[in-house]
C-alpha cells in the first residue's frame, strides 16, 4: 500500500520526498520528489516523507534520530511490506494533512456530463463599451496602467496564438489561488511565482480580452513536474471552458489536452500604475474572480507546463478585471 497521499492531490501540494541515508546512515538527504530514486538496487524501497515533516524532524536531535531509524526500518523491510510510522511522524503528518486541501481521488472534472455547456450569456462584451480600448497592445498598455507607456517587449510561448500575435502585460504573475470543483472544500491551493522569475500575466487587446499566464521554459517544467498527477484524466481546452462556461468558452481555443487543477478563484500580480509609490517598485494587484457574481473560470495544466485559464465570463476593462 503506498504511502497517505502518494500519487494524490494532496502529494502534490505537500512536496513529498525521497529519503537518503548517506554512506554511514547518520547523514539525511531528501533533495529528490517522491518516485525518483527511491527503489534501492535490491527493489527495496526509501521512506517517502512531506517535505515539512522531514524539515521539522531535521529540527532536533530527537527527531533527526527518529527519521533516520523509520528510513533504515523501510530499506530493511522486504519489498511490499508496509512498515508503520513512528508515533512522531504520524502526528507531524497528521498536522500538516488538516492544513493541506483534501485529496481529489477523482480529476475536478469528475464525468462527462459534467461537461455540459454552461450559459454563455453572462459577462461583458468590450465592443459594447462606451468608450472601447485600443485594440493595440502598446497603447492598451498605457490605458490599463493609467498612462505610463511601456519600456520593454518579452518575447513570449504562448501556443494557439499567431507568431506575431502582440499581447497586453498586466504585470508580474505572483500568486493563482485554485479552489478544487467540489464546493464543499473552501480551502484555496495557492500557486507562488517568485517576483523576479520572469512569470507575467497578460491579456489580449481584441474582443477577447483573454488571460494568460506567460512562463519561462524553467517555470513550465516546474509547473509540469509538480501539477501533473499520473493517473488523472485529460479534457480538451475547448471542452474545459465549456464546463466553466461565461463568455469565455464562447471563444476558440488550442486543440490541447490538460488536466483540470480546480477554479480560479484569484489572480495577483504586481506591476506600477499612474498614481501608485513613486518609487516604481509597483503594487500588487489581488482580482478575485467571479467577485460580481460571474462564473469562475477553470485553471488547467497541459503536458508542457503552460498554465491555460479556461472559460469564465471576466473580461479586463483598464479599471482592472472584473468578472
Amino acid at each position: 500500500m503506498p504511502a497517505p497521499g502518494y500519487q494524490s492531490y494532496a502529494w502534490t501540494t505537500q512536496d513529498w520526498r525521497t529519503v537518503k541515508l548517506a554512506k554511514g546512515g547518520q547523514a539525511v538527504d531528501y533533495a529528490e520528489r517522491c518516485g525518483t530514486d527511491s527503489t534501492l538496487p535490491s527493489e527495496r524501497k526509501r521512506l517517502c516523507l512531506p517535505r515539512e515533516v522531514i524539515e521539522r524532524l531535521l529540527q532536533s536531535a530527537e527527531g533527526t534520530r527518529i527519521l533516520i531509524a523509520q528510513a533504515r526500518k523501510k530499506q530493511r523491510a522486504a519489498p511490499g511490506t508496509s512498515v508503520p510510522w513512528h508515533p512522531t511522524i504520524k502526528a507531524l503528518w497528521r498536522e500538516l494533512e488538516e492544513r493541506t486541501v483534501k485529496d481529489r481521488r477523482d480529476n475536478p472534472v469528475e464525468s462527462a456530463s459534467a461537461f455540459k455547456p454552461h450559459s454563455l450569456e453572462r459577462g461583458e462584451d468590450p465592443t459594447t463599451r462606451d468608450n472601447p480600448p485600443p485594440t493595440d497592445a502598446k497603447e492598451r498598455y498605457t490605458t490599463s496602467h493609467w498612462g505610463i507607456e511601456p519600456t520593454k517587449v518579452y518575447e513570449a510561448d504562448i501556443p494557439g496564438e499567431p507568431d506575431d500575435a502582440e499581447m497586453t502585460e498586466m504585470g508580474k504573475l505572483i500568486e493563482l489561488w485554485v479552489r478544487p470543483r467540489k464546493r464543499d472544500r473552501a480551502d484555496a491551493l495557492k500557486i507562488n511565482f517568485p517576483v523576479n522569475a520572469g512569470c507575467h500575466l497578460a491579456f489580449t487587446p481584441d474582443d477577447r480580452e483573454r488571460l494568460y499566464c506567460v512562463l519561462p521554459p524553467k517555470w513550465r517544467k516546474i509547473v509540469r513536474d509538480r501539477l501533473i498527477q499520473p493517473g488523472y484524466d485529460w479534457y480538451t481546452l475547448s471542452d474545459i471552458a465549456a464546463a466553466a462556461g461565461g463568455r469565455q468558452s464562447g471563444f476558440d481555443l488550442p486543440d490541447r489536452d490538460a488536466q483540470v487543477l480546480g477554479y480560479l478563484t484569484n489572480v495577483v500580480y504586481a506591476t506600477w500604475k499612474k498614481g501608485d509609490d513613486d518609487d516604481q517598485e509597483g503594487c500588487e494587484y489581488i482580482h478575485r474572480m467571479g467577485e460580481e457574481g460571474g462564473m469562475e473560470p477553470y485553471l488547467a495544466v497541459d503536458g508542457d507546463g503552460h498554465l491555460w485559464i479556461c472559460g469564465g465570463t471576466y473580461s479586463v476593462p483598464d479599471d482592472g478585471i472584473t468578472h
